[in-house]
């Protein structure tokens, strides 16, 4: 490692270890402080009645959404999906062990796969623009993932695709919309979430991060406060996940799981209608995870 990345390296952990000390969370100090006034963070009754969805996002981090989408442009976009994960021109292997795939990633979705913006629903632009203080959001880019099944052997100690417990080191101001393209039951490997005072006690109680919880996984996924996102095809979810704990689960032998997320950020204007056209490329395609070796 040069000079310049051990320095990067040392100023993250000087700033995961200020947010620690100082606004008792995982994400860092500027992430948070750069998104202070941003998003609205009380909810009261009269919401809860109004918007139970923005309620629940603020309160919870993390709430279903009625996806109003027909079931036949759900159905174009599933068999559309799986065409592209199974072409080596349109999505490639993000992780893998010992030459075995266990994670496929679209490349470029808004341009390739531009029929996901009718996913982007008048009742989620209403939820989300009640989430940030100036009514004002943009969608900073779109992933598309294939998990596969792992055997327990190579994920206990490598994880494949997020699924370990952790938060994302974003700013807290980001949000993100989960949109299923295939059914998934908890053989799938379902998102798995907790909510912000659940998260607080175990930060309380002295989770670490995702590389060591120093904590038994059994107190983690408690059932009293855990939830599994489940559901079939069109399945559609907001979660604040630089917030809230949370992993993606693990699908058994044999499953798998689709799904698409938009990546939500404010912003100072309103989204145009033809908002996918300023979708930013993910770069995941640009940061592949090295493939495990024995």
């Amino acid at each position: 490692m040069g000079l310049v990345s051990k320095a990067r390296v040392g100023v993250k952990k000087i700033d995961i270890w200020a947010g620690k000390k100082i606004l008792k969370n995982r994400v860092g100090f500027m992430n948070s402080v750069s998104s202070h006034g941003k998003i609205i963070q009380y909810a009261d009754d009269k919401l809860k009645k109004e918007n139970l969805e923005l309620y629940n996002l603020i309160v919870n981090g993390s709430t279903k959404v009625n996806n109003s989408c027909k079931s036949s442009e759900i159905k174009k976009m599933q068999e559309k999906f799986e065409k592209l994960m199974s072409d080596d021109r349109y999505s490639f292997s993000y992780a893998g062990y010992d030459g075995v795939t266990y994670k496929r990633e679209m490349i470029d979705p808004a341009i390739n796969f531009p029929e996901i913006s009718s996913l982007i629903t008048d009742e989620v632009i209403k939820t989300v623009e009640g989430y940030y203080s100036n009514g004002c959001f943009t969608i900073e880019h779109i992933a598309c993932g294939k998990n596969f099944y792992v055997p327990e052997n190579i994920r206990k100690d490598h994880e494949m695709f997020s699924n370990f417990w952790h938060f994302d080191f974003n700013k807290i101001s980001e949000v993100k919309y989960f949109v299923y393209m295939s059914d998934v039951t908890e053989k799938d490997g379902p998102f798995h979430t907790l909510t912000k005072s659940r998260t607080d006690e175990l930060l309380e109680k002295g989770f670490k991060d995702r590389n060591s919880y120093n904590m038994p996984i059994e107190i983690i996924e408690n059932p009293e406060h855990l939830t599994k996102m489940t559901g079939p095809t069109g399945t559609a979810f907001l979660g604040h996940p630089a917030v809230v704990l949370h992993r993606a689960g693990d699908p058994e032998i044999g499953r798998y799981r689709n799904m698409i997320q938009f990546l939500f950020q404010p912003s100072n204007e309103k989204l145009p209608k033809n908002w996918i056209k300023n979708v930013k490329s993910h770069n995941s395609q640009n940061h592949k995870y090295i493939p495990v070796t024995k």
